[in-house]
């Protein structure tokens, strides 16, 4: 993805603010932050917690549940995603000309 970034990002360097192409560049480059936040806590913390859980309660310790900080983060991903899947099917819906 950093490629992606990259010219992503320099595309908005050299573009004018009031420009009214830029605007899908700017809401791409919106999903993408979104995407890869959600990308970095999944590979994370939130990865190793899970998988600490799911390796104990496989041993036979099945009092053990996520911690509150992963559920938060599960929960706050998800928001995060229903609001960037609303943007996506409000640009789908929007015409053409809108650019």
């Amino acid at each position: 993805m950093s490629n992606i970034e990259q010219l992503l990002r320099k595309n908005l360097d050299r573009s004018r603010i009031g420009d009214l192409k830029v605007g899908w560049l700017l809401e791409y480059n919106r999903y993408q932050l979104e995407f890869r936040r959600v990308l970095t806590d999944l590979s994370g913390p939130v990865y190793e917690d899970l998988e600490r859980v799911l390796r104990l309660r496989n041993r036979g310790c099945l009092g053990l549940s996520p911690r509150k900080e992963t559920i938060a983060s599960l929960r706050e991903m998800s928001a995060g995603l229903d609001r960037a899947t609303k943007l996506i099917r409000n640009e789908r819906a929007k015409p053409e000309s809108a650019y």
